[in-house]
């Protein structure tokens, strides 16, 4: 008998431990997800100069464009690019790349609006690409520089008709957005593969790599979160913004979404209170939904029912 007690006291050990083990291994890989990933916009990582930028920026020489910088409003610099229209006009996007980007790998998406006559401001979230910072946090704490973007455009143009467009984590940057008292020159917002909320995102990646179910979140990491990123995991909710939002929205996802699942656009649309459209596109993964013949055909048409 005490042989059997002993054997079950054991096997009730190694279990302990290593859940203990898979705990701490999903928490790092968690927590992995916040921190920066490269240093500058000519970084060692992803992007070693302004050529490894997989689209053609050539066409930038026709423009005006000027560096801007702002302070975020825990002091970080933020940086920016704008792209002025040859054409004189009030209409401006602002576009917000994904995770662990940068605003120049937003190029070719800057060139259709440009080439429709808008005024184009590329931003690096913080913690990427030139802009400051040691922690990405989802989409939360970068909705406020959103914001202040915002002002800076509206500070130097009061008659500014303005577009946010997001992709990815800028999709959720953005539609957190939506949920904030926005100035009247904001007209309407584009995401594009966002996810409904950071818990459900971290719990989606969690999953796909552990091959588990659910959305259990590791004891420690809401800890972590608070102490090094200054957010709560229940922090960016897009799916709270969306019901607050008065915004006109477009939703846009591939249905054959590996990274943000095709599912979380009908949360995202559903949840939404403020009139809006939704865009699937078949066949198409992550990246892939500008691809579509129709995609800039859908998203201009939706423009200019609010401009």
């Amino acid at each position: 008998m005490k042989k059997k007690n002993d054997l079950l006291l054991a096997s009730i050990g190694i279990s302990a431990i290593s859940a203990i083990g898979v705990s701490v291994g999903v928490l790092a890989y968690s927590y992995n997800y916040f921190r920066k990933k490269f240093d500058s916009y000519y970084g060692k990582n992803e992007l070693d100069s302004i050529e490894d930028v997989p689209y053609d920026y050539q066409w930038l020489n026709e423009y005006k464009t000027k560096e801007l910088t702002i302070n975020s409003f825990d002091n970080l610099k933020l940086y920016g690019l704008s792209i002025k229209a040859n054409k004189k006009t009030n209409k401006w996007v602002i576009m917000v790349h994904g995770y662990k980007s940068l605003g120049m790998m937003m190029i070719n998406r800057a060139h259709e609006f440009v080439k429709e006559g808008f005024n184009v401001l590329l931003i690096d979230q913080r913690c990427c690409g030139k802009s400051e910072g040691r922690y990405i946090t989802y989409g939360w704490l970068e909705h406020y520089d959103v914001l202040d973007w915002i002002n800076l455009i509206v500070n130097k143009d009061k008659d500014a008709k303005i577009v946010l467009y997001g992709f990815s984590l800028g999709g959720a940057t953005v539609m957190n957005v939506a949920g904030e008292y926005l100035v009247d020159n904001v007209k309407c917002i584009i995401e594009d593969a966002g996810y409904s909320s950071l818990k459900d995102i971290l719990a989606y990646q969690r999953n796909k790599k552990y091959k588990s179910k659910g959305i259990f979140v590791v004891p420690g990491l809401d800890y972590l979160l608070k102490s090094k990123c200054g957010i709560s995991i229940n922090d960016a909710n897009s799916l709270r913004q969306l019901q607050q939002s008065v915004t006109p929205i477009m939703f846009i996802h591939g249905e054959e979404d590996k990274n943000v699942p095709y599912e979380m656009v009908f949360d995202n649309y559903y949840a939404c209170n403020s009139e809006k459209e939704l865009f699937t596109v078949s066949n198409a993964n992550h990246y892939e939904t500008i691809d579509n013949k129709y995609y800039y055909e859908r998203i201009f048409r939706f423009i200019d029912r609010f401009i």
